[in-house]
């Protein structure tokens, strides 16, 4: 399908100050772009929808809450969500901004006549899942979960993209006709009903099952699921398709993709701890490889500074460019090899020439002053301070989160934005960053 919304390849091309290199692709939904940020010299991906859905939305407000949604999916930075850089508008069509991966989809991966290991199949799920959490906890909902959404790095790294943006093209039901994947949408996608967490945890089950078992639970979607379970019958357990896998995992599946919200695991983060427990019965692991674009060696700046001088490296970019300057520092920090190159790679997300210098003097004087990194990452205190003051809002559980989190974590502020993400309400967000920062502030540290 093509229509006004495809750039005719004759002559440069620019949406706003961004040029266009190529297309990358054209689905149903929308087209995405190679593109170029001229401004800091950095490669991107565009993605808009097509004209013909905006117009079957029929509603005059539609970009604006389009707008709103978009931005609200761009606050949200996480290892495993591929990054929303700016939200632009351009002879009313609205363009996503996004980080340009080097990577295949979960889709090309499964069309590989090379089978995934059960670890493997255990560390792509924990990052799905990991990447769920994040976005559940901003309370959007991802709604178009499959294997063509999943993106996955040279380095095990695990993306996900489009995330939240399928209702606002009536992906679901719209006059153009079905868009997406049926075989994964939940049946309350189909019929009208209420669209929250557990749909997004209904279709990783369902994607799970295909991986697991080479085939897809119900070839009809939620439709089938709906009226298999009206006759009362069901479809069989993965470990009946393949006897190799262990019975505990069985249980995690079928309650995921169980027809009735209400049988569902009720959070992404419940489905993960629940395939934890089961895959570490056959041996396998789910801990989650290096993060994508990661690189957490002893050559790399990550590895040098103190924790405390990356989180003051964070809140000086935070304070000139917003939120996504934590993201864009830690980024620097896991590749630069020397602090020059760290220096210059900060230097280059500010544009304006005064506001460059008054960063170089900041980062000079910080990376001079820098202690250095103690050995084994995060210290104990800064853990337990993140303990005492997340325990309040989620039981005892907090330990175990926390412990966990921080072996993957290349910062403080990194540790504590992801167990923000884990907290469900806001003001409760609000009041365990408040308390974990002060009591950081004032305790002994070991880095």
């Amino acid at each position: 399908m093509s229509d006004r919304t495809v750039i005719a390849p004759h002559g440069p091309q620019k949406i706003g100050k961004y040029r266009i290199r190529a297309k990358l692709g054209e689905g149903a939904m929308g087209v995405v772009y190679d593109a170029h940020d001229q401004d800091i010299d950095r490669p991107v991906a565009i993605k808009t929808v097509h004209k013909h859905l905006i117009d079957a939305a029929g509603e005059e407000d539609w970009l604006t809450r389009f707008s709103r949604e978009a931005q609200a999916a761009g606050r949200v930075l996480h290892p495993n969500l591929v990054t929303i850089f700016d939200y632009l508008e351009q002879d009313g069509l609205p363009y996503l901004v996004m980080e340009r991966l080097e990577a295949k989809t979960l889709e090309d991966r499964m069309a590989q006549p090379q089978s995934l290991t059960l670890t493997e199949v255990a560390a792509i799920f924990g990052q799905i899942l990991d990447g769920l959490c994040a976005i559940h906890g901003a309370s959007i909902v991802h709604r178009d979960m499959k294997p063509a959404n999943i993106m996955l790095t040279a380095n095990g790294g695990v993306k996900l993209t489009d995330f939240g943006i399928a209702r606002f093209t009536k992906m679901d039901r719209t006059s153009a006709g079905m868009i997406g994947t049926p075989a994964y949408m939940a049946p309350e996608q189909f019929s009208g009903g209420d669209v929250d967490a557990r749909s997004d945890v209904y279709a990783t089950g369902v994607i799970l099952y295909e991986i697991l078992t080479g085939k897809q639970p119900y070839r009809g979607g939620g439709i089938t699921a709906v009226m298999l379970a009206t006759k009362g019958e069901s479809v069989p357990p993965p470990s009946e398709l393949a006897p190799d896998l262990p019975a505990a995992l069985d249980a995690v599946v079928m309650t995921a993709i169980c027809p009735d919200p209400k049988g569902r695991h009720p959070s992404a983060a419940e489905m993960r701890t629940a395939l934890l427990a089961a895959v570490s019965t056959h041996g396998a692991t789910l801990t989650a490889p290096p993060e994508a674009g990661a690189t957490r060696s002893v050559e790399t700046m990550i590895g040098r500074l103190s924790l405390t001088t990356m989180m003051q490296l964070e809140e000086s970019l935070v304070s000139r460019i917003g939120p996504i300057g934590k993201l864009l520092a830690r980024r620097a920090a896991e590749t630069a090899l020397t602090q020059e190159d760290l220096l210059q790679q900060i230097l280059g997300e500010v544009s304006d020439p005064s506001e460059q210098e008054a960063l170089r003097r900041t980062v000079a004087g910080l990376i001079t002053a820098d202690p250095g990194r103690a050995q084994g990452g995060l210290g104990e205190d800064d853990l337990k301070s993140v303990i005492a003051a997340l325990t309040p809002h989620l039981g005892p559980i907090a330990g175990t989160l926390v412990r966990r989190q921080a072996a993957r974590s290349a910062s403080l502020s990194h540790l504590l934005d992801t167990m923000t993400e884990a907290i469900p309400d806001a003001n409760d967000k609000a009041a365990f960053l408040k308390t974990a920062q002060a009591q950081i502030a004032k305790g002994p540290r070991h880095a």
